[in-house]
């Protein structure tokens, strides 16, 4: 069967995501769809479509998160902590999810220090990657690259 179907959610997607049998689409107004293969006729490939960002904060947990503004772009990253990345250009963080049901784990923002009074401090973020194994983390903010070791 293949895995691009008729009704398969492509239109306004802007960046994606594999994990095995699993893509990530991230689409323009920042909701994510999750379409999992199916090689079984008898299970047929199918999407969630949004697939919401779930809360695991104190006194918020199992809440939907509204992310404003949306997210740009998104990184999965593989064990030893298989999870998704993505990033919120104007606030200039990357925010870290569990994959299959995107539990919010915590974000990541240059120190202030980093970027107080230069050019940097007002831009947004541009674009930004993980190392494979999710331990390093970079951004792009204007003509700089940050960098720094996720724990």
């Amino acid at each position: 069967e293949p895995f691009f179907f008729a009704e398969f959610p492509m239109e306004d997607v802007i960046d994606l995501a594999v994990d095995r049998n699993d893509l990530y689409l991230l689409h323009q107004d920042g909701r994510t769809t999750l379409c999992t293969y199916s090689e079984i006729s008898v299970s047929p490939s199918r999407c969630t479509d949004p697939l919401p960002y779930t809360d695991s904060r104190p006194g918020h947990e199992g809440q939907a998160m509204e992310i404003q503004p949306a997210f740009n772009q998104l990184v999965a990253t593989q064990p030893p902590d298989p999870s998704l990345y993505y990033l919120q250009p104007d606030a200039r963080a990357i925010y870290r999810f569990s994959l299959r049901l995107l539990t919010y784990y915590g974000q990541f923002r240059p120190e202030e220090r980093a970027t107080i009074g230069s050019a940097v401090s007002r831009k947004p973020a541009t674009a930004f990657t993980m190392r494979p194994d999710g331990r390093v983390a970079f951004l792009s903010i204007g003509n700089q690259v940050l960098y720094a070791a996720i724990p």
